[in-house]
């Protein structure tokens, strides 16, 4: 076992231990849902617990798990507080692959969405905005392959304005690399090319915060866009997010699907 893995293990023991049921009603283990996450030193996130709609703020978590919104959660109680163990959904898994766990080298994680976002004129417009479940926390001084699959359609076309589809990347500062971007060529004119199967396609190496536009045709859905790097980041640990927008701004909803996920696989 690596030294991540057993800084691990002891975190955790140290955690079971101090787990104090007649302190309150909470009892020894609760289950909980994560609302959002609070970047600091250390990352906090806020929880509601289940059968309650209190936000809880300040809430830690092992460094062996990523927290991603809408994750249910396993707490305990460590010297008082409350204490974030891990991931009991398949969202987002704290972990897979030979690593042993967390974001060590050799290490793989995944998150994917298991329901759908949709953006329009009426909230995000055009704006580029991370999208709630496909990021993944990176450490400062590492290598790492990046993988983003998207499952994107827009709902209609309004007076021949197709809302479109677009992305960007959001990496810590001073973060190296390109990525690769698949997906239709940006000068197809949606919905003039025929399906999702059957388009021009585009490759392109592009910096992480290039926006990339995609038309979309909203007579199918399940376009496909495949997004990859190897990056490197420096001395700034952070996020590793996918955002993305309309491409025009539009009433039309366009949506990235459930299913949609992202892998990140620790090289260095």
């Amino acid at each position: 076992m690596d030294s991540q893995s057993m800084s691990d293990v002891r975190n955790l023991s140290s955690a079971l231990h101090s787990l104090s049921p007649n302190t309150s009603n909470l009892g020894a283990f609760r289950k909980g849902t994560i609302v959002s996450v609070q970047s600091g030193t250390p990352d906090t996130c806020t929880i509601q617990l289940s059968g309650d709609t209190t936000d809880i703020p300040g809430v830690y978590f092992l460094d062996s798990y990523n927290p991603t919104v809408a994750d249910v959660v396993v707490l305990g109680k460590q010297a008082g507080s409350l204490l974030i163990l891990g991931s009991v959904n398949s969202a987002n898994p704290i972990s897979g692959g030979g690593g042993g766990g967390g974001d060590v080298v050799g290490s793989t994680r995944y998150a994917r969405k298991s329901s759908i976002t949709s953006r329009s004129s009426a909230n995000t417009g055009t704006t580029l905005t991370n999208d709630p479940n496909l990021t993944m926390s990176v450490s400062a001084n590492a290598e790492y392959e990046v993988v983003f699959v998207v499952f994107c359609q827009v709902s209609a076309v309004t007076n021949n304005q197709n809302p479109g589809f677009k992305t960007a990347w959001s990496v810590p500062a001073s973060t190296s690399g390109l990525k690769v971007c698949l997906g239709s060529a940006n000068t197809a004119t949606a919905p003039g090319y025929n399906n999702s199967a059957n388009t021009a396609l585009q490759v392109a190496g592009l910096a992480f915060t290039t926006t990339v536009n995609y038309p979309v045709n909203p007579a199918n859905t399940n376009h496909t866009v495949i997004e990859r790097a190897y990056l490197a980041t420096s001395g700034t640990s952070g996020n590793v997010v996918l955002q993305w927008a309309q491409q025009t701004s539009n009433a039309n909803n366009t949506s990235v699907d459930a299913w949609s996920y992202m892998k990140v696989t620790r090289v260095a």
